[in-house]
């Protein structure tokens, strides 16, 4: 039992903080190898790029997908084509702040 403890006290500082926050987007750049990266409108409060609006999208990472990517940047086209807030669920553990999924 004490072994279970000690596991997962030690995997539990491992673990990616996602967190969730609710912006409009200012800006949408797709970068050379076909990730995508976020300018914000509101600050995030984590400690990310560009005073802490940029997230990134990266095929590989925080479970996304190929296809998965090109889902989230439909969404993105669309909240910024219509000006509509997006929910985005990212990872603060350092400063790519990367991006897990997403709902309009």
């Amino acid at each position: 039992m004490r072994i279970l403890l000690i596991l997962l006290f030690l995997s539990s500082g491992t673990m990616a903080a996602e967190v969730k926050i609710h912006s409009a987007i200012d800006s949408i750049k797709i970068v050379s190898n076909g990730n995508v990266h976020v300018i914000l409108s509101e600050p995030t409060g984590a400690n990310c790029y560009s005073s802490g609006r940029k997230l990134k999208i990266n095929e590989g990472q925080m479970g996304v997908t190929a296809e998965g990517l090109d889902r989230m940047l439909s969404i993105l086209l669309t909240a910024k084509a219509t000006n509509s807030p997006v929910r985005l669920w990212f990872d603060d553990s350092n400063r790519n702040c990367t991006v897990g999924s997403m709902e309009l």
